[in-house]
């Protein structure tokens, strides 16, 4: 597998940035697609920051779902996705706060299931489509030679067959 990447990153004041890339991978075994990634960051005031992605991704099979002894899947297509999301950071002194919303659409999604006789299988879903949320807090502080740094984090995610509308 070979691959070539192309990325930049633009700032263009104090308050905006934005960033892209390009990608391409190389594999006799697979066709991939360019892939994309595009995002940007808006400071509009002190404490708050705007930020914004979407991108195209590929994930070809990895060596354990097509050859795990007595379970690996040989027909497994690689996963193709697109994905966005939207995060809000707010930023007090020591104080960091982040909330980020997300959505992604999978195309032929690699999941391991049970079969018959209890045995878990790789296979592709046609069609995922995953949404969620993301939480976190973080309070970091020096006292003399001492960092302490406190987080928390939560992530809510809602993964659905888009066929058959189950999680």
């Amino acid at each position: 597998i070979s691959g070539f990447a192309l990325q930049f990153k633009h700032e263009v004041n104090t308050k905006l940035t934005y960033d892209g890339s390009l990608r391409k991978e190389i594999t006799s075994n697979y066709k991939s697609p360019f892939l994309f990634s595009v995002g940007a960051n808006f400071k509009h005031i002190e404490f708050y920051t705007l930020k914004g992605n979407i991108s195209q991704n590929f994930r070809i099979p990895t060596f354990n779902d097509l050859y795990w002894q007595g379970a690996g899947n040989l027909e497994l297509n690689p996963e193709k996705s697109i994905q966005g999301e939207i995060g809000n950071v707010f930023q007090f002194k020591n104080f960091r706060f982040t909330a980020t919303l997300f959505h992604s659409k999978i195309k032929d999604m690699i999941r391991w299931l049970p079969q018959n006789g209890g045995v878990f299988k790789p296979i592709n879903t046609d069609r995922v489509s995953i949404l969620g949320s993301e939480f976190s807090a973080n309070y970091q502080k020096k006292i003399n030679k001492h960092h302490f740094d406190f987080s928390a984090n939560y992530t809510y995610t809602k993964s659905e067959n888009e066929r058959t509308q189950k999680q």
